[in-house]
């Protein structure tokens, strides 16, 4: 009996300490000073002797100290970030897509993405080699004309986005003007991995070209901050690597394989091909989907209904949970966004978008 009495008075303490670190919390993710955070640290309800009967309620005041002091340098926001965390939902994962794409197919690809998928990205970015005055391109670089220059253009982007837009987005898409993007999925995809601490980039591995693999530029490949910031600072920039290690804006060779060694030789891994599976055990990543075969037969698709389109596309290969597909051009990809989101034959909505559970 003594000993079970001592295990609830053990819990209550820590449920009371845990309590008044909340409380502490919340008035410490508002202050704006190091004399603040003092004040706090040496006030009223420590002096009483609290932090004594405690060492765990005193320690985590000084873990709280420390994630504040690192975080003085960045906005206030981003310290009441540390609060409301656990209201999250996958609704509120901001990512960045961006589309390398050329001004002369802006208007048979770009156009289509931008009117379909695009729009739901939290930001899209259409980078192209020269300023268009109807469309709503970002030039990096000039020197990246044409299919085989495409390593230059990403290269140069994901220096672009490090430098403008690191702290804005947690995720970072690039993906092509023919990849067609289930952009809710990819949030609650992302919603179970971790930003600032994954090291490893998300996108449909193949495994035959390089030791260790590399995600497919056609289906689209996704990094959090931390990825990001190494690939820059400690590939990206370094303009001395050899091309074996990582490419620099001088070469022009497959841009989904010269990304994956620069993001290797960084510490970043090509991710493993469990973890981009559906609940049915399918690939949520379409690099050869074969989409396009199927999307160019209108005169199979003029005698087909909605969900025997589905059958057909199916095919073992992708389900509700399904992020991306290739080889989808032009106004195919309005008819993907029709199928995903559009009516079907009996007035009731599409049900080809996974459900509001994120995926583990």
């Amino acid at each position: 009996m003594a000993l079970t009495s001592i295990f609830h008075i053990t819990k209550l303490r820590q449920v009371l300490s845990l309590s008044v670190i909340l409380l502490v919390l919340s008035i410490v993710s508002n202050l704006s000073s190091e004399s603040d955070i003092n004040t706090i640290a040496k006030g009223s309800l420590f002096s009483r002797g609290f932090s004594n009967t405690n060492k765990w309620a005193t320690k985590s005041l000084q873990d709280i100290r420390e994630r504040v002091n690192h975080s003085q340098s960045r906005p206030q926001e981003k310290i009441r970030n540390i609060l409301s965390d656990q209201n999250r939902t996958w609704k509120d994962v901001r990512i960045l897509c961006f589309i390398p794409t050329a001004n002369k197919l802006l208007d048979t690809r770009a156009r289509f993405v931008r009117d379909t998928w695009g729009k739901r990205c939290t930001k899209t970015l259409y980078v192209t080699e020269e300023y268009n005055a109807t469309f709503p391109t970002t030039v990096i670089t000039t020197d990246t004309l044409g299919y085989k220059k495409l390593w230059r253009k990403v290269r140069a982007t994901f220096i672009y986005l490090y430098e403008n837009y690191f702290n804005e987005y947690d995720w970072f898409m690039k993906a092509d003007d023919d990849t067609y993007v289930v952009f809710e999925n990819l949030q609650k995809f992302l919603f179970t991995k971790d930003s600032d601490n994954d090291l490893v980039y998300y996108g449909d591995p193949i495994s035959r070209y390089l030791p260790g693999g590399h995600n497919s530029g056609g289906a689209g490949y996704v990094l959090g901050r931390a990825a990001l910031k190494r690939l820059v600072e400690i590939a990206l920039k370094n303009e001395s690597l050899p091309f074996e290690i990582c490419a620099n804006h001088t070469h022009d060779r497959a841009e989904d394989c010269q990304i994956a060694k620069c993001l290797h030789h960084a510490g970043i891994a090509t991710v493993n091909r469990t973890v981009v599976r559906g609940r049915l055990g399918n690939s949520l990543f379409r690099g050869f989907s074969g989409t396009g075969k199927l999307l160019n037969a209108p005169k199979i698709l003029a005698k087909i209904r909605d969900d025997e389109f589905y059958k057909m596309y199916v095919k073992g290969t992708t389900n509700n949970q399904s992020i991306s597909f290739h080889s989808v051009k032009g106004a195919d990809q309005q008819r993907m966004d029709d199928f995903f989101y559009g009516p079907m034959n009996d007035g009731t909505y599409s049900t080809h978008i996974s459900d509001n559970t994120p995926q583990s």
